[in-house]
């Protein structure tokens, strides 16, 4: 985990009560459709009055394949980026968490990825590589339970 925050990642909340996946950074979404009536956001914001203002898709990635999270809301408003547990979950995704409140996410593809439990808070590190379709790179489990950080691969 600290090799990869020293190396440029951010993080991600893993969130099981937030009603939808979202980000305050715009660059991480493609196919963005800019809403012509924004929504409130009410929780989660540094502003007394934020709006979600566009919806987008977002592609998580490692070396054990992809997921594509449709219907992504973005506020420039947001404090934080989440990924929703219940999004995961109803696209495939089987969730467990360990003895130490870690969590896993796998896919029958056989995509699965990693968060951590930081201050009480499921945290996915991730590394972003910009351009015209953003992509996430998330640790797979295998990669994230490594003893030796320099042997890890996104």
């Amino acid at each position: 985990m600290d090799w990869l925050m020293q190396n440029g990642a951010r993080l991600f909340g893993l969130d099981s009560c937030a009603s939808h996946t979202f980000t305050n950074d715009l660059s991480l979404l493609f196919d963005r459709v800019k809403l012509l009536k924004p929504i409130p956001l009410n929780v989660a914001t540094n502003a007394t009055n934020s709006y979600i203002t566009t919806v987008g898709k977002m592609i998580l990635m490692n070396r054990l394949g992809s997921i594509i999270i449709n219907n992504v809301y973005f506020s420039p408003d947001a404090t934080c980026m989440l990924l929703l547990a219940d999004c995961l979950w109803l696209g495939g995704g089987r969730i467990t968490v360990d003895d130490h409140g870690n969590a896993a996410v796998r896919f029958a593809s056989g995509f699965n990825f990693q968060s951590f439990s930081i201050c009480r808070r499921l945290q996915v590190p991730a590394i972003v590589k910009s351009g015209n379709v953003p992509v996430i790179f998330v640790p797979s489990i295998k990669n994230v339970c490594n003893s030796n950080p320099s042997e890890l691969s996104i």
